[in-house]
């Protein structure tokens, strides 16, 4: 009987320190960082921009994201692209692993003109994108994630 009961006390001091060990480890994940990095296809025909040095950062994205609680993340955050022919990819953003919300999205041109944006979903555009604002997307620690928004050229319209 005595066997037994130790046995059963060893059994379970394991499973509490496993555990423990493995909540330690999930905590832990909340601190690290992964990389943002936003992607978006264009046709600058559609736009009134002159086309830039595809070397340089003559664009830029203007984005606003939200942690899955709500709380603000990037407000605003103007963060310049690169050309790669009709691509742009933006400078990479490190940001804490964990979920979030894209929850505005446009192109602005070295003028300040805001040339493409991502629809929010209710708005007269949205019928245009397959996937309209916002939209979820996962920070994994030490990984590029690549966030892939649709936009639509603003011409006259107001973003």
């Amino acid at each position: 009987m005595k066997n037994l009961l130790r046995s059963v006390l060893i059994a379970t001091g394991m499973v509490a320190i496993a555990g423990l060990y493995s909540c330690e480890n999930s905590d832990n994940d909340l601190t690290e960082t992964g990389t943002a990095e936003f992607t978006v296809s264009v046709d600058l025909a559609d736009s009134k921009s002159e086309p830039a040095d595809s070397n340089s950062a003559y664009m830029q994205v203007l984005v606003s994201v939200v942690d899955r609680e709500g709380k603000p993340v990037l407000t605003d955050k103007l963060i310049p692209v690169y050309g790669f022919g009709t691509s742009f990819v933006s400078e990479n953003i490190e940001i804490k692993a964990g979920e979030y919300k894209l929850i505005k999205f446009m192109v602005v041109d070295a003028s300040g003109k805001v040339i493409f944006a991502a629809p929010m979903a209710g708005s007269p555009m949205a019928y245009l994108s397959k996937k309209p604002l916002p939209f979820s997307f996962n920070i994994v620690p030490n990984q590029v994630t690549r966030i892939v928004p649709e936009v639509l050229s603003v011409g006259n319209l107001t973003p």
